[in-house]
């Protein structure tokens, strides 16, 4: 049997260690990205609650918002004009996050499908005209390119 010099096991038992510490940190950094995800989850949440919150000081409901969004009859109220420029700065945020890796895929889909019902409740277009002139200029693209225009005259 052949002897193997002590430095020989030191030095391998420093790589193993390296290397035991390396995938523990990486281990460590996906628990804290899941963390800050949940995070900012929380904190979309937190201020779409904000948002129906508003609706319970005047006479318009969110509901009304939501129905007249796809295209119920319902009076669009102030209210309902300011809760669209609300959403569409959410929405921008959501962009934001997404872009950056914050957001998860299926959560970007679910708020797609609500840009897009609301790009399309055609008594708010000239809200969410007007809101996606102050968007960055991606989350603009996106909508313009992505979303069919069902209000087209």
């Amino acid at each position: 049997m052949k002897n193997i010099n002590i430095n020989t096991w030191i030095q391998l038992l420093g790589m193993l260690g390296v290397i035991g510490s390396l995938i523990f940190v990486g281990l460590e950094m996906r628990q804290s990205h899941r963390f800050a995800l949940a995070g900012h989850y929380e904190a979309r949440t937190n201020s779409l609650l904000n948002i129906v919150s508003s609706f319970t000081e005047g006479e318009a409901g969110y509901g009304d918002l939501v129905r007249a969004a796809l295209g119920d009859q319902v009076e669009v109220k102030k209210a309902h004009l300011n809760g669209i420029w609300q959403l569409w700065f959410l929405w921008e945020n959501d962009f934001m996050q997404y872009e950056l890796g914050l957001m998860d895929e299926a959560a970007w889909t679910a708020k797609l499908g609500a840009m897009q019902t609301a790009y399309n409740a055609c008594g708010f277009r000239d809200e969410t005209d007007l809101a996606l002139n102050f968007m960055v200029p991606g989350m603009v693209e996106l909508v313009k390119e992505s979303f069919e225009d069902l209000c087209v005259n």
